[in-house]
């Protein structure tokens, strides 16, 4: 095992890098030959590590002039001020093959940056040389597998030039981004005005990935609405179309589930009328007489229904005091309490206020606690759907990010929708 001295060595090998990545340092890690000094937290990947060989000069070498941008699929040249998107060292599809070796000038905000799909660094192909998967990831390990083979490969074939790349290993291309400063926040602006302009001009294009940064994760919604599977289940006709938004909600997003089932919501509503109107209108039908004069029965219920001036969001707000009883709808939300009591800025601009607040309870979230969800609702769901909302200018993004903070909201509009399906057409 590796002692207290060689890791004060490696930390001071390795200072330059550490200084400029945070949150990376030398650990001590179990390998099937032993133990082993790394490098933790590269890219801020809890399931990625960068190993350090015996004679390490060149892995020092590269990483010290390297900054790991966790955002990023990517390696930024700290000395050339150079980004390095890592692309892969897979052989490159039909569709791809057109697009290694193509340049051009991509000038904004003033900067002209010089683009290219392109080979791999030297450094790049060092640390992934010794870059190993230690767990589960949610960016494909920074898509370093293809180049670890292909560094492996060539590593172990250095005095044989003519040796085939094993089957499934091609050439490393990365997409090169030069004349950049790091700044995060301004590299992110840029990268996502490539991503248009390249898929602008080729539909497929590669493009650049980023990730949002690590938050912690929600509750899952509550398995068993009433708390287990019944032995017996006595089903009802249900509207087809709204089974298939019920169906297209198992996949996906949280911004497509949630407008889904806010469109079942939707469905139910069209046809509904509040009790007053549903039990005037059975008086009306089932008086002795109802059948004596048909057109005096018409007008009647007519009058009726049109006496009803429900606007679409009153109609869905009432369906919902009909058809959800809030201590279902209650228990969902105390999941994941801080999501509804505090108010949530989604990119795009908009924020929606709290749901409740920390004083609430079941008791008095019972009392209106339904029909300020339904008005929460169609509002996220107007931000989802249009490109700006035109009364706040502002709308909900299709980014990570957004649809990590829709995903309270997700768990309880879904119990609404399947309890809508349920009882709306036996009230």
């Amino acid at each position: 095992m590796p002692n207290a001295e060689e890791i004060a060595k490696a930390e001071e090998k390795f200072r330059p890098f550490l200084d400029a990545n945070q949150g990376t340092s030398v650990a001590v890690f179990k390998r099937p030959k032993g133990e082993s000094l790394g490098i933790k937290k590269p890219w801020g990947e809890d399931g990625l590590v960068i190993f350090i060989p015996n004679q390490s000069e060149a892995l020092a070498d590269a990483l010290n002039s390297l900054l790991l941008p966790k955002p990023l699929t990517a390696v930024w040249h700290r000395d050339k001020k150079e980004l390095e998107v890592i692309w892969t060292a897979y052989p490159l599809p039909d569709t791809n093959k057109e697009v290694s070796g193509r340049k051009f000038v991509f000038s904004f905000e003033g900067m002209q940056h010089e683009c290219e799909f392109t080979g791999a660094s030297e450094r790049l192909l060092t640390i992934a040389e010794n870059s190993f998967a230690i767990g589960v990831s949610d960016t494909q390990h920074r898509n370093l597998q293809s180049f670890h083979q292909y560094a492996r490969w060539r590593r172990d074939n250095k005095d044989k030039p003519e040796a085939p790349p094993p089957v499934g290993v091609g050439t490393p291309h990365c997409f090169w981004i030069k004349n950049i400063e790091w700044d995060e926040d301004r590299v992110l602006h840029l990268t996502s005005h490539l991503n248009f302009y390249m898929t602008y001009f080729d539909r497929k294009s590669p493009f650049i990935l980023s990730w949002p940064p690590k938050a912690e994760a929600w509750a899952p919604p509550t398995r068993y609405i009433h708390g287990e599977f019944p032995t017996r289940i006595d089903a009802h006709q249900a509207d087809d179309n709204v089974l298939q938004f019920w169906s297209a909600c198992r996949s996906g997003d949280t911004g497509k589930k949630f407008v889904y089932y806010y469109r079942i919501i939707e469905a139910a509503a069209y046809t509904y009328v509040e009790r007053d109107v549903r039990r005037k209108t059975k008086m009306a039908l089932s008086a002795p007489n109802a059948l004596s004069n048909v057109a005096t029965l018409t007008d009647k219920v007519i009058g009726i229904v049109l006496g009803s001036d429900m606007d679409d969001g009153a109609r869905i707000s009432a369906l919902l005091v009909d058809c959800v009883d809030p201590s279902l709808l209650w228990r969902e939300i105390i999941l994941n309490r801080k999501a509804f009591e505090e108010a949530t800025l989604f990119d795009g601009g908009y924020s929606i206020e709290p749901l409740i607040t920390s004083g609430d309870t079941e008791k008095t979230f019972s009392n209106g606690g339904l029909r300020k969800f339904a008005q929460h609702a169609r509002h996220i769901r107007n931000h989802l759907s249009h490109g700006r909302d035109r009364t706040t200018l502002t709308s909900i993004t299709p980014t990570e990010e957004n649809f990590r903070r829709l995903e309270p909201w997700v768990g309880a509009i879904s119990l609404i929708a399947g309890e809508v399906i349920n009882y709306k057409d036996v009230l």
